[in-house]
Formats: C-alpha cells, sequence, structure tokens
C-alpha cells in the first residue's frame, strides 16, 4: 500500500530527491542477494520495560545491552542520545572474533517512557505519540550482527538488530494483546500496573514521512485514526495501545507503517502474563520485544518447533505462535491442510504444541511466544518471550550469533553457586535444517558436528529440527545447506529469544502500480512517473492516450527519453493555444503490467471580456461615452468560458492614451476567483474633465502567469444634448403604471430630478432607488379603480434636459343600469313558454373621461339566456348610455338563473338572469273529424315518437308523446296492416320540443294500425290495437 501526494512549490527538490532515491534504490536492487542481518548500520530504541523500583537506585542494575559480534577484528562507534537531547559516542574494537562487545547502560533517561513506569501511572510524561530522541546508532568498519538486550529485574527480551541495508518502508506490526489489569485482587480496574502492546519506529534519514495505521486504539489519540508524522535521522515515534478498550486486550498487531524513507520498527508489548487470558492463574510477566523484518522480505514458508520447557515451569497454559497476513484472502496451510483464510493485518494465534510446516498463499509473518512459567508466589525458571521464526526462504548457510549474558546482583540464581548474579541461567539453540543429502551431516555449530540421532522430521517437509543446549556467548554454525536457527534462553522469571540470523532478500512481488507526482505550471504540467520501491518492477511504457476531442488536441506532450526499465520517466505538456484549455490522459505500465493512468486538464487564458469572442488575439474594445466633467466607476465584467476555475492574480491598467491621469482602477484585490463559465467584475474610476477620446489596456495576470490584454477600453467624452426617453407599462389590472426612465446616449448625464407637473388624479407618485446613471423607475399607484387617473411627471438629466409626459389612465368605469319590469327589474324574465324567444334590452353607463370598449358579453351559463353578438364591439363614449339585447329560450318546464357578468380590469359586475318555463297547449281537427290536442313541455335534442298509451286502446282516444329539434310542418297518418290509409291529420307547424296528442279513437274498429309521423326532416313509424 502506497500513497500518492500532489508536490506544488517544492516540486523540483522532490524530483531531485527521488532521482537520488532511485539511484540507491537501483544500487540496492543490485545486491538484494547479499542483503542479511549483518552490516555497518545499525538503528536501535528500546520499548518501554517495567522497572518496579522506578529509578531508585536499587534498581541501577535495569540494564539496557548491545552485543556486537563480526567474522574479522574490527572497531566502530556507538551514539547515543538520551531524553534531554544530550549525546554520547563511545566507540568500540573487536580484536578476538570469538568475544562478544559488550556494552551496557542504565536505562534511566535512555529507554522510551510509556505511561507506567514502573511505580506510577504518568501519562503526562509518556512519550507516546510523541517524537523521542533516545536512539542508538551503532556503526563499524566491517560487516557486524548486534543484538539488544532490556534487562530488568524479572523483565527481559532480546533481540537481533537489523542493519540500515536491509531495512524498509513498509511494515505490518506483529505483537501481542494488552495485559490490562488493576491493583491485586481487583482485576476489573484499569490503573497503573497495566500494560499495553507497543511499537516504535526510527528514521534513518532527514524528513522521512511515516503514515500510521493502527488496528486498535491507541493510547493518546483514543482512536485507530491514521496518524501522519515527520521524523528526522534519529528521531523515534512510540505508539502504545489503550488498554482501556477491548476488554483489556487491545492489540497493535496488524498495524500497518508506511514511510517514504528506510525505517526500523520495534514491536512488543512492555511486560505481560501469557497467555494472557489465563492470568490469575498465570501471574508473573516479561518484556516482549522484536525488531521487524519489512514487508517485502516477509515468506510464505516457516516452521513451528517446540521450545524446551524451563527446568521448573508450571504446566498451566501453553506456548502460542501468531500468524500474521501481509495480504487479502490469504490461505494459510498447517501440514498441507488449510488452517484459515486472513485478510491484511489479521492474525491467527494457536497453542503451540508440535511441530507444524505453515505455508500461505502469500505473504506471511510467523511468531513464537513462550508462556508464563510461574504463579504469584512462586519465582521459576523462565518467562515469557517473543521469538520471530525466520522465513524458510530466508534461511543462510553461514551464522555467527550469540547468546546474551547478563548480570545482577540482586539475581539469587537457582542452577549452582555459580549462577548467582547470572540473569540467564539457561541457554539453547534451535537448528532447523534439510533432511536429505548433507542437510543434517554437514551442520557445524563452533565448529563441532550436531547429533543427527538429535533431530525430529517435521511433518512432510523434508526438513528436521533439534533443541541443543549452549554456553552464553559467541557462537557459529554452518552448513552445506541453507538452515535456521533459533536463539533463546530463561532465567529467575526471565528469558529472551530471537533468530540467529539470516538473509533478508526481498521475495515479496511487484503488488503497485507506478506512482506520479506532478506539478501545475503556466500553460502546461510537468510531472514524473516513477517504480523505486525495493518490490518494485520498474517502469516499461509512458503513452499518452488518443486525442478524440478539441480539448485533447490542443495539448502537445512530451515525454522524456527512457530505456526500459526505467525508476523514472519524466514529462511535460503544453498548451497550442493558450487562449483554450486542453487535456491529455497519459498511463505508466511497468514490467508486471501494472498500469497508472490519469486525467489531466491544463488552463489557458480564459478570462475575456463578456459577450465577446473567446478567442480573439487582440483586446477586445469596450467603447463607453461620458459627459464632459463626470465621475463614474464603470464596471469591467469578465467570462471565464473554460472548464477550470481561474484565478486573476494581478490586475492594472496600461498604455494610456492620452494621459494617465484620468483612469485608475477603483480598488485592487489581492485574488479574483471565476469558476468555469462564471463571471466577475473589475471596477474602473474614470474622471475626465473635458472632451475628447481617452483608451487604456486592462493587463490580466492568471495563477501568477505572464499577463495578457484582453480589453481595451475606449472612453469618449462630450457634452449631453439629448432628452431623457419615458416609457410606461400599466398592470393588467391598472392598479400600477411602472415608469422607465433613462438618460440615453451618447453622454449620458444621468436622471437628476422626477417630479409632478400638475395635481394627481385618483393616484400618488413613487421613485425607486436605483442607477440614475443607467435607469430608474417610477411607479404610479391607482387609487379607485373604478375611476379614471390623469398625470403628468416632468423628467430632468444632470445636463438641463428634460422630457414631459402625461396621461389619463383608464379604469372601469362602465355600469349596468337595472330598471323596473313586468316581472320585477332588469333580469328577470318571469314565465316564458318551451320553445318561445323572449328578449329585452339592458343597459350601460360609461361614467369615466375616455370612451370604453368592450369586446364581448355573454352570459356565463350562455345555453338559455343569450346576448346578440351583433351588438359587439361596442364602444360607450364619456358619459354615455348604450343598450345590449339579452334572449330568454326555455327548453322544459321549470325554473332558470344565470348571470351576465361585465369584467374589465380585474374588476367585474353582476346582473342576476332569471325566468321560469312554462308548457305550450294548442288543438286541431283531422280528417274523419279526429280531434288532436298537443301540449308541449319541453324542446328535445332529436326526433323521436313514443309508443301510444294505453295500448291496446279500449276507449275513446289514446295519448302519442313526440318530440320535434326544430319548429317544422307536422302531420300524423293513421293506416291500416294492409296499407289502406284509414286518416291523415294536419298538425299544421308545430314548435321544436316535446308534444302530447291525444287522438280520438271513437270512429276506428278494433284491429291492428299503423301511425305514422311526417314531417320535413323525419318519418317515424309505430302498432297500435284497439280492442272492442
Amino acid at each position: 500500500m502506497r500513497y500518492s501526494r500532489l508536490f506544488y512549490p517544492v516540486f523540483y527538490i522532490f524530483i531531485g530527491l527521488l532521482l537520488t532515491t532511485n539511484i540507491l534504490s537501483a544500487q540496492s536492487s543490485a545486491v538484494n542477494q547479499n542483503r542479511t542481518s549483518r552490516g555497518r548500520e545499525f538503528y536501535i530504541a528500546f520499548l518501554p520495560n517495567v522497572h518496579d523500583g522506578g529509578r531508585n537506585t536499587t534498581f541501577l542494575n535495569d540494564s539496557l545491552y548491545i552485543y556486537i559480534t563480526c567474522d574479522v577484528p574490527t572497531s566502530g562507534n556507538i551514539r547515543y542520545r538520551n531524553r534531554t537531547g544530550g549525546e554520547v559516542s563511545v566507540p568500540f574494537a573487536i580484536t578476538n572474533p570469538n568475544e562478544i562487545f559488550t556494552f551496557r547502560v542504565h536505562y534511566a533517561g535512555l529507554e522510551l517512557q510509556g505511561f507506567y513506569t514502573g511505580s506510577m501511572f504518568d501519562l503526562g510524561g509518556a512519550q507516546s505519540e510523541r517524537v523521542a530522541r533516545q536512539v542508538f546508532r551503532v556503526t563499524a568498519n566491517d560487516d557486524v550482527t548486534v543484538y539488544g538486550l532490556n534487562q530488568a529485574q524479572y523483565t527481559s527480551d532480546a533481540f537481533l538488530a537489523l542493519p540500515v541495508s536491509s531495512l524498509g518502508k513498509e511494515y505490518m506490526v506483529l505483537a501481542y494483546k494488552s495485559d490490562a489489569r488493576g491493583l491485586l485482587f481487583m482485576p476489573n480496574s484499569r490503573d497503573e500496573v497495566s500494560t499495553p502492546s507497543q511499537f516504535a519506529v526510527i528514521a534513518t534519514r532527514n524528513n522521512t514521512e511515516i503514515r500510521i495505521l493502527p488496528s486498535a486504539p491507541t493510547l493518546v489519540s483514543g482512536s485507530t485514526a491514521a496518524q501522519v508524522v515527520r521524523l528526522n535521522e534519529g528521531e523515534v515515534y512510540l505508539v502504545q495501545a489503550d488498554p482501556r478498550v477491548s476488554g483489556g486486550l487491545a492489540d497493535l498487531s496488524g498495524t500497518r507503517i508506511i514511510a517514504t524513507e528506510p525505517i526500523a520498527v520495534f514491536a512488543g508489548h512492555q511486560r505481560t502474563t501469557l497467555p494472557v487470558e489465563l492470568r490469575p492463574n498465570l501471574w508473573t510477566r516479561d518484556h516482549l520485544v522484536e525488531q521487524l523484518p519489512g514487508l517485502e522480505t516477509w515468506g510464505k514458508s516457516a516452521f513451528l518447533t517446540p521450545l524446551l520447557r524451563a527446568r521448573d515451569e508450571i504446566g498451566i497454559g501453553s506456548d502460542l505462535f501468531r500468524i500474521i497476513a501481509a495480504f487479502d484472502s490469504t490461505r494459510v496451510f498447517i501440514n498441507g491442510q488449510l488452517l484459515t483464510v486472513l485478510n491484511a493485518g489479521q492474525v491467527f494465534e494457536g497453542q503451540l504444541l508440535s511441530t507444524a510446516w505453515i505455508t500461505a498463499s502469500d505473504q506471511i509473518l510467523v511468531a513464537q511466544f513462550k508462556k508464563t512459567s510461574s504463579t504469584l508466589e512462586a519465582k521459576f525458571i523462565g518467562d515469557p518471550f517473543m521469538l520471530l521464526v525466520p522465513q524458510v526462504e530466508q534461511y543462510d548457510r553461514s551464522y555467527r550469533f550469540i547468546n546474551v549474558e547478563a548480570f545482577d546482583p540482586l539475581n539469587l540464581g537457582q542452577a549452582s553457586p555459580s549462577s548467582r548474579g547470572r540473569v540467564f541461567e539457561d541457554h539453547f539453540i534451535t537448528v532447523i535444517a534439510p533432511s536429505g543429502g548433507t542437510g543434517l551431516s554437514s551442520l557445524r555449530v563452533d565448529n563441532n558436528p550436531l547429533d543427527v540421532s538429535r533431530f525430529t522430521p517435521i511433518v512432510n517437509s523434508g526438513y528436521s529440527f533439534a533443541n541443543v543446549a549452549v554456553s552464553p556467548g559467541v557462537h557459529t554454525a554452518r552448513g552445506d545447506s541453507a538452515f535456521g536457527v533459533y536463539v533463546y534462553g530463561y532465567g529467575v522469571l526471565n528469558s529472551y529469544g530471537y533468530i540467529g540470523g539470516g538473509r533478508l532478500r526481498i521475495i515479496a512481488p511487484d503488488r503497485d502500480q507506478p506512482e506520479l507526482a506532478w506539478r501545475e505550471e503556466c500553460y502546461g504540467i510537468s510531472g514524473v512517473f516513477y517504480d523505486t520501491l525495493l518490490t518494485d518492477s520498474r517502469i516499461a511504457s509512458v503513452r499518452v492516450l488518443p486525442a478524440q476531442t478539441a480539448l485533447q488536441q490542443n495539448v502537445d506532450v512530451r515525454i522524456d527519453s527512457f530505456t526500459p526499465f526505467a525508476d523514472s520517466v519524466g514529462f511535460q505538456a503544453r498548451l497550442r493555444d493558450i487562449r483554450l484549455d486542453g487535456e491529455f490522459t497519459i498511463e505508466a505500465r511497468d514490467s508486471i503490467g501494472f498500469i497508472t493512468r490519469r486525467r489531466f486538464f491544463v488552463t489557458g487564458a480564459t478570462v475575456v471580456l463578456e459577450g465577446h469572442n473567446a478567442q480573439s488575439s487582440n483586446p477586445v474594445e469596450r467603447r463607453i461615452t461620458l459627459p464632459t466633467g463626470a465621475t463614474r466607476i464603470l464596471p469591467i465584467p469578465l467570462v471565464n468560458y473554460g472548464t477550470t476555475t481561474q484565478t486573476i492574480t494581478s490586475v492594472r491598467l496600461e498604455q494610456f492614451s492620452p494621459d494617465s491621469t484620468f483612469i485608475t482602477l477603483f480598488a485592487s484585490r489581492q485574488a479574483i476567483i471565476i469558476p468555469p463559465q462564471g463571471r466577475d467584475t473589475v471596477l474602473v474610476s474614470v474622471n475626465v474633465p473635458r472632451s475628447g477620446l481617452y483608451s487604456a489596456v486592462l493587463s490580466v495576470a492568471l495563477n501568477n502567469c505572464q499577463p495578457y490584454n484582453p480589453v481595451r477600453l475606449v472612453i469618449d467624452v462630450g457634452e449631453d444634448r439629448t432628452k431623457p426617453e419615458i416609457s410606461a407599462n400599466r398592470d393588467e389590472c391598472t392598479r400600477t403604471v411602472n415608469l422607465r426612465l433613462r438618460d440615453p446616449e451618447p453622454f449620458a448625464s444621468g436622471i437628476a430630478r422626477v417630479e409632478p407637473l400638475d395635481e394627481l388624479v385618483n393616484c400618488t407618485f413613487r421613485l425607486l432607488p436605483g442607477d440614475a446613471l443607467r435607469e430608474l423607475q417610477a411607479i404610479l399607484t391607482i387609487q379607485n379603480p373604478n375611476r379614471d387617473a390623469i398625470y403628468a411627471l416632468i423628467v430632468t438629466d444632470s445636463a438641463g434636459n428634460s422630457t414631459v409626459i402625461r396621461d389619463t389612465v383608464q379604469g372601469f368605469t362602465v355600469e349596468i343600469l337595472r330598471e323596473r319590469n313586468d316581472a320585477g327589474s332588469t333580469g328577470a324574465w318571469g314565465d316564458v313558454e318551451i320553445t318561445v324567444l323572449n328578449c329585452q334590452r339592458v343597459r350601460l353607463r360609461n361614467q369615466g373621461l375616455k370612451p370604453y370598449v368592450i369586446e364581448r358579453l355573454t352570459p356565463r351559463g350562455n345555453i338559455w339566456f343569450s346576448v346578440s353578438e351583433s351588438d359587439f364591439p361596442l364602444t360607450i363614449p364619456p358619459n354615455t348610455e348604450r343598450s345590449i339585447t339579452v334572449c330568454f329560450a326555455p327548453l322544459e318546464e321549470r325554473s332558470y338563473l344565470d348571470s351576465l357578468v361585465l369584467e374589465g380590469y380585474c374588476q367585474q359586475q353582476s346582473l342576476a338572469l332569471t325566468g321560469r318555463g312554462i308548457a305550450l297547449f294548442r288543438s286541431g281537427t283531422g280528417r274523419c273529424n279526429a280531434l288532436v290536442r298537443l301540449r308541449t313541455n319541453r324542446a328535445p335534442l332529436e326526433y323521436f315518437m313514443e309508443q301510444n298509451y294505453p295500448n291496446p286502446a279500449s276507449g275513446f282516444s289514446t295519448s302519442i308523446q313526440l318530440g320535434l329539434v326544430r319548429q317544422e310542418p307536422v302531420q300524423l297518418r293513421v293506416v291500416s296492416m294492409l296499407g289502406a290509409e284509414i286518416s291523415t291529420i294536419n298538425l299544421g307547424t308545430l314548435p321544436a320540443g316535446a308534444h302530447e296528442i291525444e287522438l280520438e279513437t271513437q270512429a276506428l274498429q278494433a284491429g291492428t294500425y299503423l301511425y305514422v309521423l311526417e314531417t320535413p326532416s323525419a318519418r317515424l313509424t309505430k302498432q297500435m290495437m284497439i280492442v272492442r
């Protein structure tokens, strides 16, 4: 996991450093196969331990040890700083390679301080998540092996130090769970005897940026939020887990650390019972620490081997092993069987009960943990330690290692009187080697062969192991095949463990695409792709994707020449036409096939005068006229027609003609930011005392680039001789009149005064605030909308030119006159026979000062009541009456109601229209003296004739219902079933409507007849029966 960063002012410095890093990286790659645990420069920090007496003189034996061995005589230097920055330099020399150079110093001020010092809870004095100085730097003239030991009374652990030449930039922490506890017999509290999971990071170069992604809440931040810290060479950063969370078992294992330069990482625990879950059955605790290898050195195979039991450790609990994965979906196998699937940073923990062959589908790191040996009261041999298990891929054929030796006068010893004062009494190594060939028989420890019969095969692996007791001090181990060595030892409530050494080759595959850094420049971009991590496969190709749009065609991109496979490749992009934006997409591919692709937008000079050609190469002229002697603030509207936000970093006026004293910027602004398609305004102040033609050029710099000239101001100064212009617009309801007042060009001096000329009639006048130079508005408000309004205004400009406006605003001045009639009053019709059209005149009066025009007037329903269309449009002169014809034609027997509404200027008058339809009666005689009586009670919408009633008819008459759509002549014929005409009755002309005919039948004999209704528009036939 790596993180890109955008570099701006320090871009070129960064590129220089990057190229230097590339050279060093290439050199490092060349010697990758030679990376081992031996080297000439080391950085060491000692994690917080527990000192039960604090800094009391009783505990002056609590010490920090550095052990140095070498295959040849050599010399060197140990430089270290204390907490306050005081620096000490100690030279060393090794004349006999079989001897150890031992450096010992009291821990006070040199060990990193956690929140628990051994005697008190001191969060204020803790160095957690702070930059600290307590770092040891070991340098030597030849390759040496360096070990560290943090030894306090009954709590210690040692580690193999890794040289700078074998350090990485990316790490994953493997540690152990916090041991949070309270005072004795109060296990639920969290006080000063709680000890945390912890790690520390040391910078080996100046200005190293380190990004930490905690897997558990940390002590100071209280969260898992990312921490970014910048360290210089020799500075250290301590991180401790917050023991108050996760049930007191917060574990920093899985924390990811990424740095810009090689760093050293130490991880473990301040002091823990192990397994921590078995307290209080297990009680004694010990310090845990190992220096972690970089992620690029992790392998996929490791062996678990049971550790020899300490002489008198109790049988509660077991040793543990932990496996952590570097990447997601890592399948972990034990002896060929799937054990678990881990994601990046996840940990599997198991009991270490027997030998096992651990393999994985991706990079893993494995550690073994020795368990607690004693209960509360006992002081047995042994206690916890942490031992990183070497990857099989990193085994070597030759080792020089030590079993550490430390002294404490307070240590009583248990093995023999000779062990008194020795911190560690029993020392061991574990040797793992190939079972076949000469893998076992060629092994030599201190030039002595090992007994092959002591080796135990590791299931299905082809390897065997043996635990061998050794003495403290320097040892060598050699063999024909690559093999592994673990080193450990026990003392009273003490122990240590670490790997014996080995190679640290880069074996992790390239998993990352090339990185990209760039900076924006004036009308261009410069950048560099780089692929410089130790695991990177280097850049194979860089290309620009084909242009498909006009913006893409406006960029020229030049890629620096390079030979595959390069550490870095630079490129430069420039606009072809700086008056337009541009874009391009560039990609880099490494030799594995990972691709980094980015689309860039290049900003052009896209700010111009609003409303003008964006691509004009010359300044756009803006011509302005001003009256002589006037002072004006002129807005110059600028628009950004581009696709990116523009920042105007400077604006000035130049190229004045003929005089520069009359035209100036009104106010300067530090920066004007205009988004794409946005606009802003630059203000220019002008004060010209005499007539003439003046000009100046506006110079604009975008984004601190070279200025350009988008606008030329041309100012024509002269006398104002034009009168103001006035336009009037009334609203739909004529409640207000909006007057627009402007002083026209050229040389407009602006509106000076607006005053009523005469007394205002039926209205009030109000001048709105506004820009007198451009346009003012005045509002006339009509007081009574039913009356006309009269106004007269005079408008004068600053030069004395004036204009008068007079007008009469018509109101709703028409009314409907109501008069008495036979039915009551105007609009009342009383009774009217069905289908009869009855009309009356309605008078209207205009009381206004202007003729009133009525375009059209109809009743609301416009069905039974109607108005003659020929009366319209109707113009009524002032103080005059006119009349219109309104008619009523009922269609059925009932009462009718409608209204005649006169509307105008959002006002209205309403006249109610009422009437009642009554039936129409008439009678006649047909041939054969047949009597017919008709009654009309409604007007149908279609012709019809109903069945006679009663039918059969036995009396003297029968009734027939019929309907006419319009007024027509009607006859009724009675015909026999054989077609002989019996009787024809001429009913005459009947009006439209429904009619009832009563037909006498006394002259008809019994039988069946047809009766036929005939009109010019319809012929209807039905049967009837006569019975006697």
